[in-house]
């Protein structure tokens, strides 16, 4: 069955903080497509990391930064994410953070911009931030069993939510390790916690240092994501496409549903199985399937692949008709093609 939707579905008007477990609370930040444009940042000239620590820090009302201070980093270390420490759950800044990644959706739902998200990543941890930035360092530089570093943008909540779908929570989990929350507002406007393996909220009473010291001692281990055969087959390309399925749906002005996102990873997978193997075509086809479950039988879904065989038309070049067909909007031609959507995946190394 077809999931249900009306145009330009509601959402909230407030966005509320998640629940916080009384732990140290960070903004992740992601600047790859640059500074947060509130902040009137302008990061190029610096030089060193306690320079650009200290610009953000400026830029974030004097808040503590943590910049990520690899001496190998695979793309310019101007561009990693930082860690902003907050206040705990009544600081200002958070809640102007949190406004912040709400109208970062809510830009996308009213069709004002395709996509480029920068806040809305919240990290509760006792690690402190030099070590913690040191895993996050590690859990962003990732071999998926395929030979070759990759760059996974986990300030993105995009991708952290698509993660987590494909890999399931035990091994998610796994890969946050002593990361005890991390709080992601996701897409259908919802605030998704994660619990590292290495929960301190649950360490039996004992002293401070000994809480610590355990809790370090676990900071730079099982740092590799663990995925099965099958997710290793999709993991790189699988990523974006299912990223920019999704975003298709919410430039029509629809909040995702419960389940559309396993719907989108199915249909990625689909794809792959009908010979489509570049983001652009995987993802007009699981947009394609989380419309209608196995699409490939629709008529204008089945000329489409005819097409792509015969060497006609690419996949990704129907996706229009395939839209306007599927979903019929008023506004499908206004959609930004997959092809143009910001980079939600990864970057080869550099």
């Amino acid at each position: 069955m077809s999931p249900s939707f009306q145009a330009h579905a509601p959402f909230p008007s407030i966005s509320r903080p998640p629940e916080l477990a009384g732990l140290s609370t960070y903004a992740l930040v992601d600047p790859y497509f640059g500074e947060y444009p509130d902040s009137g940042l302008d990061v190029s000239a610096s030089t060193s990391f306690s320079g650009l620590a200290r610009s953000r820090s400026d830029a974030w009302e004097g808040r503590f930064v943590q910049v990520a201070e690899s001496t190998e980093p695979l793309i310019d270390p101007r561009r990693l994410p930082y860690l902003v420490y907050l206040e705990g759950a009544e600081d200002p800044l958070l809640a102007r953070m949190i406004d912040a990644a709400f109208q970062e959706h809510q830009a996308v739902l009213t069709g004002q911009f395709a996509g480029i998200y920068r806040v809305g990543t919240l990290i509760e941890t006792s690690l402190p931030p030099k070590l913690l930035m040191q895993r996050l360092e590690r859990m962003w530089e990732c071999t998926p069993g395929i030979g070759t570093v990759h760059y996974v943008r986990v300030a993105d909540r995009r991708v952290v939510e698509a993660l987590a779908e494909l890999v399931g929570q035990e091994s998610f989990s796994r890969w946050l390790g002593p990361i005890a929350r991390w709080h992601i507002l996701a897409r259908d406007f919802s605030w998704k916690t994660f619990r590292g393996a290495v929960d301190e909220t649950t360490f039996p009473e004992e002293d401070c240092y000994a809480r610590h010291r355990r809790l370090e001692s676990q900071a730079l281990v099982d740092t590799e994501l663990v995925l099965s055969r099958e997710s290793r087959r999709c993991f790189v390309g699988g990523l974006q496409a299912v990223s920019r399925a999704l975003t298709i749906w919410q430039q029509h002005g629809h909040v995702p549903e419960a389940g559309m996102l396993a719907r989108a990873w199915q249909g990625v997978k689909a794809a792959a199985k009908h010979g489509l193997e570049s983001p652009a075509d995987q993802a007009v086809f699981a947009y394609c399937w989380v419309r209608h479950a196995d699409c490939a039988a629709h008529p204008s879904v089945a000329e489409a692949l005819r097409r792509y065989r015969a060497g006609e038309q690419g996949f990704a070049e129907a996706w229009t008709e395939l839209v306007l067909e599927l979903h019929a909007p008023a506004n499908a031609s206004s959609v930004n093609s997959p092809d143009s959507q910001p980079f939600t995946g990864f970057v080869a190394p550099t």
